[in-house]
């Protein structure tokens, strides 16, 4: 397996923060307003119905190790009902094949949904700084705003609950 280098990671970390703040500075009033339209169907209860079959086939497939298809089912469900739970399901199994970029987009996107979804923060947190650590980019000026949300993220993991987050968040500053 090749390793990817240093400055690509880096240049995909920058590429992706620029996209993780566009999103923010949008908004996820557009995201509301498409869950609104869907809810507003006359068919919704039966929308919903095929988001939960399609979001727990995702969870099913994932727990049989069918990470391609549990990535297939978390799309699908997506496109009938963009939720948070959804969005951090893909991006929990986008971490487990090391797809960095389509994990932190997910969790991004269930965050925009759901702030305080504490998985989703605790995990996109997470994910930045074990990339930045791992490559040695911690110091590396181009990545404090990068840096920096990871901190948010496990400062907001803690103010959710999630205490196990004090530790990394710490760890952060070493």
């Amino acid at each position: 397996m090749n390793r990817i280098s240093k400055q690509i990671i880096k240049e995909q970390l920058l590429s992706l923060f620029k996209e993780i703040m566009e999103y923010q500075n949008r908004g996820n009033s557009h995201i509301k307003v498409l869950i609104s339209a869907i809810e507003c169907n006359v068919g919704f209860n039966e929308t919903k119905k095929q988001w939960a079959d399609y979001h727990n086939g995702g969870i099913n497939a994932f727990k049989q190790g069918d990470l391609k298809n549990a990535i297939k089912l978390f799309d699908l469900a997506i496109k009938k009902y963009p939720s948070a739970e959804s969005y951090y399901n893909r991006g929990f199994v986008y971490s487990q094949i090391g797809d960095f970029k389509n994990e932190i987009s997910s969790y991004t996107a269930s965050i925009l949904l759901d702030e305080n979804h504490i998985n989703a923060n605790r995990n996109r947190g997470l994910c930045i700084l074990g990339l930045l650590t791992n490559n040695n980019l911690m110091n590396d000026v181009d990545c404090n705003e990068l840096l920096n949300l990871a901190r948010q993220d496990l400062r907001n993991t803690i103010k959710l609950g999630g205490e196990d987050a004090r530790e990394y968040l710490q760890q952060s500053y070493s």
